[in-house]
């Protein structure tokens, strides 16, 4: 699906993405270090998902004629493929809600002793709920979509 809306959100996403990991890169170890690797591991696993999804909406395109050998994606293309797109929603949805769990998380730790005075955490923590709220909006528009 491939939406004006959709599409910018992607985009601000990234750039979200990109201030929040280089905040994180100037994080002291400490009690979210595992937890961020965590994340991390499912998201990596979600995003080979939606790899093999992409690929196999893809080549039923071009099994089908409706893309040339030469596309890269199926952008601005119609599937109609929910039954696989059903499968990745609760993934989706739990990296979502991983990624609110983790800006709860450093919420939290900004009110602690040790955190108190590094501005840095609640940035983080705003940027998690920023992106989790953007990317929770963004599905339930494609699930309309679709």
């Amino acid at each position: 699906v491939s939406t004006q809306s959709t599409g910018t959100w992607w985009l601000v996403q990234h750039y979200l993405d990109v201030i929040l990991y280089g905040f994180l890169l100037i994080r002291p170890d400490g009690e979210f270090s595992q937890q961020f690797s965590l994340y991390i591991f499912y998201m990596s696993g979600c995003q080979l998902l939606q790899f093999y999804y992409q690929d196999g909406s893809l080549y039923r395109l071009r099994a089908l004629g409706r893309a040339n050998s030469m596309e890269v994606s199926a952008e601005g293309i119609r599937v109609k493929t929910f039954a696989d797109l059903a499968f990745l929603l609760p993934f989706f949805m739990l990296l979502y809600l991983f990624q609110s769990y983790n800006g709860y998380t450093l919420w939290w730790l900004s009110s602690t002793a040790k955190y108190d005075e590094r501005w840095e955490v609640v940035v983080c923590a705003l940027l998690f709920f920023s992106i989790s709220l953007g990317n929770i909006f963004t599905l339930i528009q494609v699930m309309v979509l679709k």
